[in-house]
């Protein structure tokens, strides 16, 4: 009886640990369609894998070159995180690029967000 009640703990415990998240790939278009950085939308693709973030890549958009350059240094900041952390990580906009950035950084939370499990 000891041994069962043991089996059942530990079967709850590994289900406690989290659902497997698919593979799945996230385009924000039309999510986060109304996320606006400084000249209009900044959608971005997330790519999940073992349920970490695997890659966060911008799609088209009419930022100016220049500043999305700046801003596009923060898209590797959720790589290799799992989806649960990366939800919650916290991404400092980058100077000179303050709309842009924080347009990736909604977009990017956008898509976490929708991420099916």
């Amino acid at each position: 009886m000891r041994k069962i009640l043991i089996l059942i703990v530990a079967v709850f415990a590994l289900n406690a640990c989290g659902e497997k998240i698919p593979d799945q790939v996230i385009d924000t278009t039309e999510i986060g369609k109304d996320v606006i950085g400084y000249k209009g939308p900044v959608p971005v693709q997330i790519s999940i894998k073992n349920g970490k973030v695997e890659s966060v890549v911008a799609l088209e958009n009419e930022e100016t070159p220049k500043f999305f350059e700046r801003a596009s240094v923060i898209l590797g900041s959720w790589n290799g995180l799992k989806v649960e952390k990366a939800k919650k990580l916290e991404v400092d906009a980058v100077s000179g690029a303050t709309y842009t950035s924080n347009a990736i950084i909604e977009n990017v939370r956008l898509g976490l967000n929708a991420v099916q499990k």
